[in-house]
Formats: C-alpha cells, structure tokens, sequence
C-alpha cells in the first residue's frame, strides 16, 4: 500500500483519526523512503500532539508531510500553525540490515553493528549473536548519533520550526535509570549547541521511536 496515496497530506487530522489512519497502513519494507516517512516523521508528529495534548485529542490538529515540503508535519495548537522538522538520530543503514536480519532469522541484536557482505540487494548476511555492552557504551553511541542528527539540522532554512531529534528507545529497556540517562545525553547536546539551536528553532523535542521517552527545551 503506497502512504502517500492513503493519507491526505492536505489535510489536517484529529489526533484519534490521525492514529486510526496510519494503524490502518501496513508497515513498509525497510530500506523504503515511505519506511523512514512513516515510522520517522508519522508517527513522531503523533507522538509530539499526545505529549503537548496528553488528555485533548479533539482540539488539536496535525498535517502530515508529503516528504516533498520543507516541513516534516504541522501541528494546530490553539488554532496556531507550527511547522516540525524532524531529524533521524539512527544510522539507517545499520537500522535496516537489523531489520533484515530479524526477518531472515527471527531475531537480531539490538544495538551492535551488523556484519555482512555483498551489495544492497544481493546480501550476504550471517546470522549473528547479541554482544554483550554495557549501560555507558549504549548511552556514548547514542549520544554521537545524536549529536550528529542535530548539526544536520542547524540551517537556516528551518529558521522558526520546532525540531524534532527522533532516536530509538528500545535499548536499554524502560527504566527509570534509562530515562535519567537519555535525559543526560539530551542536556548535554543542548548544552553544546544551545546558542546556534536557539536562534534557529522554537522549541527542541527528543522523541524515542515508542513514544516511551520525550523531551523537550523551549
């Protein structure tokens, strides 16, 4: 099923029917511009209206991009339109070789790299065990994905959007510890870019790809 022909990119939804619509998509093949649309800007622009709306889904709004504007969504928030950018704090080849991986084997290891050969549609890829890492070096690799998604997005193109810095929290499990811990890799990106971000954007969101964990510094 094609996203873009399933979902009005002109229109804006109430939260419960944005929700409703995507549930309804079937979930594209990695590696796809759609995948990254759907599970990196869709459902965060969803995640973001929950967390700002927690227990008002029917006066608040979101459009969905068609990937072609400048924006990655628009939310309407008391009848004000703001503009998102989003920023995909992932490495996207790692991310879809897992995936591949987890279809091929029915499982994959969550956080090293993976291991194959070959070229992108005629892989070779062995099946590969889990290594152990400890809390700090999950929380390091984070923090330069993190730090390298942002420094994508200071341009002055996105001048008065909202940013938001979309990174997986999956590994290590929901925690309170965990969530002490993605809040200080957030402090300090914030803390390193505070001047350039702030000229730039409105508001900065951390969102993890649940919708667990979400941040925000205004």
């Amino acid at each position: 099923m094609n996203i873009m022909q399933s979902i009005d990119t002109a229109k804006y939804y109430g939260l419960d029917e944005a929700k409703t619509a995507l549930e309804a998509i079937p979930d594209p093949k990695p590696g796809a511009q759609e995948h990254n649309i759907y599970f990196y800007e869709m459902w965060p622009l969803v995640r973001l209206l929950e967390y700002l709306n927690p227990d008002d889904t029917h006066s608040v709004k979101l459009r969905f991009s068609d990937g072609k504007r400048n924006d990655d969504g628009i939310i309407l928030l008391n009848n004000i339109k703001q503009e998102i950018q989003f920023v995909l704090a992932i490495d996207g080849q790692q991310e879809n070789i897992r995936m591949e991986h987890q279809k091929i084997y029915g499982r994959a290891p969550a956080v090293q790299d993976m291991e194959w050969s070959g070229k992108k549609w005629d892989r070779v890829l062995p099946e590969q065990n889990t290594m152990a890492f400890d809390r700090t070096e999950i929380m390091d690799k984070l923090k330069s994905l993190v730090q390298n998604a942002v420094q994508r997005k200071i341009k002055k193109q996105y001048c008065g959007m909202w940013l938001g810095v979309v990174f997986e929290d999956h590994t290590p499990p929901a925690s309170e510890k965990t969530i002490q811990n993605y809040t200080e890799v957030c402090d300090w990106v914030m803390k390193i870019y505070k001047k350039q971000l702030g000229e730039l954007f409105k508001k900065v969101l951390f969102i993890g790809t649940s919708g667990t964990y979400i941040k925000h510094y205004d």
